[in-house]
Parts: C-alpha cells; sequence; structure tokens
C-alpha cells in the first residue's frame, strides 16, 4: 500500500521509528514468515507512539512532517553578488522576488531599463535578482566587474545583480535555477530558460508563482498584475 511505502521511508529517516512490528517487515524491508518472526530490538517509547498515531489516524502528521522534511525552502538557498558577497535568501522573507537570467549582448539587453524601473517603483516590497549567463550564444563573456559596469553605465541598474554562472541544462550549476527548474522543489515548474531575460517570479512566502519568457517584457501587464497584488 502507499501508506506503508511511505512509512518505511519514515523509518529510514528516524531510526527510532524502524518499527517491525508495525510494518510487519523486517528492519530492510524483506518479509519474514511468521513462524520465525520475532520482534526486533526498537525504541519502546517510539514503538508506542507510532501504534498510536495509527490508531487515531495521526500517521497523516508523519507524512506531513516527512513531506517536510523532503521539501526544500526558497529562503534555505543563498548565492554570492556580483561583487563576490554572500546573499542568503533568509533576508527575502515577506518580499516578492523577480529572478531574471541577464545578458549584456542579446536583443532583449534593454529590458534592463525596464526591470530598473520596476525595481525604483516597487522597492522594497519587491526585490530584483540579475543572475548574467553566458548560456546562450555566449552573449554574456564579459567578467564580473565588465558586466556591472556595463549595466550601471548604459541602464543604471541598481538593483542586485549577482555573479556570474550558467543555468541552462546539464550546465546548470545554478543552485537557484536547480531549484527553480526541480517540480519536488519548488511545486509546479519544471521549464528552464530557453533563452536570457527568463522571469521567475517568487511570491511573499518563497512560492513560486510565475515564469514568464523572454519575450515577455518585465512591464508586462501579466506580471504588473502579480506586483500590484
Amino acid at each position: 500500500m502507499r501508506v506503508h511505502r511511505i512509512l518505511r521511508k519514515i523509518c529510514l529517516v528516524v531510526p527510532e521509528f524502524r518499527i517491525a512490528g508495525v510494518l510487519g517487515v523486517k528492519r530492510y524491508g524483506k518479509k519474514r514468515n511468521k513462524k520465525e518472526y520475532k520482534e526486533p530490538m526498537f525504541h519502546k517509547k517510539a514503538c508506542i507512539l507510532v501504534r498510536n498515531l495509527l490508531q487515531m489516524k495521526g500517521f497523516f502528521l508523519l507524512i506531513t512532517l516527512f513531506m517536510t522534511m523532503q521539501a526544500e525552502s526558497f529562503y534555505d538557498l543563498s548565492f554570492k553578488t556580483i561583487r563576490g558577497e554572500e546573499y542568503s535568501f533568509e533576508q527575502l522573507k515577506g518580499k516578492k522576488v523577480l529572478i531574471v537570467n541577464t545578458a549584456s549582448r542579446c536583443g532583449h539587453t534593454p529590458q534592463f531599463r525596464e526591470l530598473e524601473a520596476l525595481h525604483k517603483k516597487y522597492s522594497p516590497n519587491l526585490v530584483i535578482l540579475g543572475f548574467p549567463s553566458n548560456d546562450y550564444m555566449q552573449q554574456d563573456p564579459g567578467t564580473n566587474e565588465e558586466i556591472l559596469e556595463f549595466c550601471e553605465i548604459n541602464y543604471g541598474v541598481t538593483f542586485q545583480m549577482m555573479e556570474k554562472s550558467s543555468v541552462r541544462g546539464k550546465k546548470r550549476t545554478n543552485p537557484v535555477y536547480q531549484w527553480l527548474t526541480d517540480k519536488s522543489r519548488n511545486g509546479w515548474n519544471g521549464k528552464g530558460p530557453a533563452w536570457n531575460f527568463a522571469k521567475y517570479l517568487i511570491d511573499e512566502e518563497g512560492r513560486l508563482i510565475g515564469f514568464w519568457p523572454s519575450k515577455i517584457k518585465p512591464d508586462d501587464p501579466a506580471i504588473l498584475e502579480f506586483l500590484e497584488k
């Protein structure tokens, strides 16, 4: 049964809950003959607790606990800024976050101007994080220092730019984009950026609530609708 499979996983995560008496299996999951079955050593209090929870249908609490343990919060992430400083996402709690993979030599590069306008209008309730990447047709070949200088001189960028990294496919070493493109971690989205300036929106509780491809501009009504809420 599905419940039994989940409980077996719980038993592997929490050693005290490896209770063969409850699951009817060996410690390692192999079935035993009833005649030769002998209840293994286990923590009696843990055994009583699990049996009581099962009788009260409280195993749903254990399942919830297990799923929570498996999930990774957006706020557990961190990354370095373009200046090399560690940036913890815990400081983003209670704010909307717009994440964009950027490039300096792309047809969509003028979107820097619109992103900066959003930053000035909605800050501090909105935080924009730009992630430079050279993944698409090598359109951002410069160093972190060169990219920052380009953004500041040409578009007056003051929103937070992050360290240059890879955000694409199997080369995706960026842990933020690993979270953004993994359904088991963000809850629903498996799409990665198909080009520069794809956009992901996180709400005030750390939930991914929107994804837009490059052609959708930062001031598009579809994005503004979420920002105004």
